[in-house]
């Protein structure tokens, strides 16, 4: 996963990255290595061209990409796997902000 998704939400944000561009070249080089194609759960623009720079094979979602993100996947001829309902809405909530991070469901 290149970025949270809706699995954890409010407490995890759809909109932000999670991980480096270092952190995901290593990733995606040990996924190579071992003969294994790659893919990742992404959905704002950073967090696409991020895992476009380090070398993934496919993009899942890919909700919030734009002109940018798509032109850099046409020139890698990467495929996209969309899946847009989940983030109906969510897109509009307001950034989870403060710290530590409070689970709702917990009393």
């Amino acid at each position: 996963m290149a970025n949270g998704g809706l699995d954890q939400f409010p407490m995890e944000g759809p909109k932000y990255p999670e991980l480096t561009l270092e952190e995901l070249k290593a990733g995606i080089a040990a996924a190579h290595d071992a003969g294994r194609p790659t893919t990742a759960h992404v959905y704002p623009k950073e967090a696409i061209l991020r895992i476009i720079q380090a070398g993934i094979d496919c993009v899942e979602h890919g909700v919030m990409m734009d002109d940018e993100c798509i032109d850099a996947m046409v020139n890698r001829g990467l495929p996209l796997v969309p899946t847009m309902t989940g983030m109906r809405g969510a897109y509009f909530i307001p950034p989870v902000s403060g710290s530590p991070l409070k689970d709702p469901c917990a009393s």
